[in-house]
């Protein structure tokens, strides 16, 4: 019985997640193109694709960091307790981070952008821990949940994409039968901090967004 009130719950959360998400994409998508604009601007004479900090650049420094990507997930994927705690203090510390910078220069987007895409990349680390239900507990105990819900309003759609695909896979209805009793405690975690009324609410803002963005039909009478 637990586990088919689990599943509904789920599958429920699973749908609304899937409507979150498909409105993300067509902002995000938008914001993507302004930003593929912006680095064609920046980047030099050369036919070199800009690489991942903007800043443009040659071969042989688009492979060191993409050699440096893999590394970095070959350590992602070999998640302990241990590390899952050290991933969670880097964690808050950095949306903390953000926040500040947010507060104290919301007219300089530049001068907090850092620690965005710090939050961003830690959100991404933390799809590893969706692949390791055995660390599902530690990962409530840890009281990271209400933390990693405050993004999904935020500001930087890239974050409220990031987080809505985590909780999909942690949410995933057919995921993770083997180890039942550790996807209960993360679901009801997840509900109990109000992950729904958040995850609507975040539609609703979307859904404005996306009307908003819509071109007004100046024939119309």
């Amino acid at each position: 019985q637990c586990f088919s009130s689990s599943n509904r719950i789920a599958m429920n959360v699973d749908r609304i997640l899937s409507e979150v998400k498909r409105s993300d994409k067509v902002l995000s998508g938008k914001a993507e193109a302004s930003k593929r604009k912006r680095d064609q601007l920046d980047d030099d004479d050369d036919d070199d694709k800009p690489t991942l900090d903007g800043k443009g650049g040659g071969k042989d420094e688009r492979q060191a960091k993409m050699q440096k990507i893999l590394e970095e997930a070959e350590e992602v994927q070999e998640l302990d307790a241990a590390r899952l705690r050290d991933l969670v203090s880097q964690f808050t510390k950095a949306i903390a981070k953000n926040i500040e910078r947010r507060m104290k220069f919301s007219e300089e987007p530049a001068k907090f952008l850092d620690s965005e895409m710090k939050v961003h990349d830690l959100v991404q680390e933390m799809h590893a821990v969706a692949a390791s239900p055995e660390l599902f507990e530690e990962f409530v105990r840890l009281k990271v949940v209400p933390p990693l819900l405050s993004l999904l309003p935020h500001e930087n759609t890239d974050i409220s994409i990031e987080v809505v695909d985590l909780l999909k896979e942690f949410t995933e209805p057919e995921g993770y039968g083997y180890d039942q009793d550790s996807r209960d405690a993360l679901l009801e975690e997840l509900v109990t901090n109000d992950m729904i009324p958040l995850l609507v609410a975040n539609l609703d803002r979307l859904k404005e967004e996306e009307e908003e963005d819509k071109p007004r039909n100046k024939f119309r009478s």
